[in-house]
């Protein structure tokens, strides 16, 4: 089970990465390991001279040309009715808390001092998540208004 750990461990090393002081040690103490792994790393470094694996001409430069011309845009875009349907769902419910049983508590508790830090304190949130929208989506709202920014 041992053999099969550390050998795994070598083939997830990527690009002749340095080995990780576990697979030197059992190195050190496993000749037929050090036999396998040095056999490995010469099949290896002849294959990366051949031809499927050794390109002649550099393509980077040419693929990464071919991508940007695709314009591709990336990203999970949400839609604006989910947006509108969720900030319909927390304005009701800011406007429902007054009529909760544990608002009522609150105020018999603290008081009337409690209405004022509530309203910023929930208010500071429903322009949290308006702002967030109107961030995700200013490209969209640029195209709608007719004053650019």
């Amino acid at each position: 089970m041992r053999y099969e750990k550390m050998f795994k461990r070598f083939l997830e090393l990527d690009n002749n990465a340095p080995l990780p002081v576990s697979v030197r040690i059992y190195m050190i103490f496993f000749p037929r390991f050090r036999k396998e792994i040095a056999l490995l790393r010469s099949v290896l470094k002849k294959i990366q001279k051949e031809p499927p694996f050794n390109l002649p001409v550099d393509f980077s430069e040419d693929i990464m040309k071919r991508i940007e011309k695709l314009n591709l845009h990336y990203g999970h875009n949400i839609s604006t009715m989910r947006w509108i349907f969720i900030g319909v769902i927390i304005w009701l419910s800011i406007m429902l808390i007054t009529f909760s049983n544990s608002f009522s508590w609150l105020t018999d508790y603290f008081g009337a001092r409690l209405l004022i830090p509530l309203n910023i304190v929930l208010g500071t949130g429903i322009s949290i998540y308006a702002a967030c929208y109107i961030l995700s989506h200013l490209d969209e709202l640029k195209k709608r208004v007719r004053y650019h920014f």
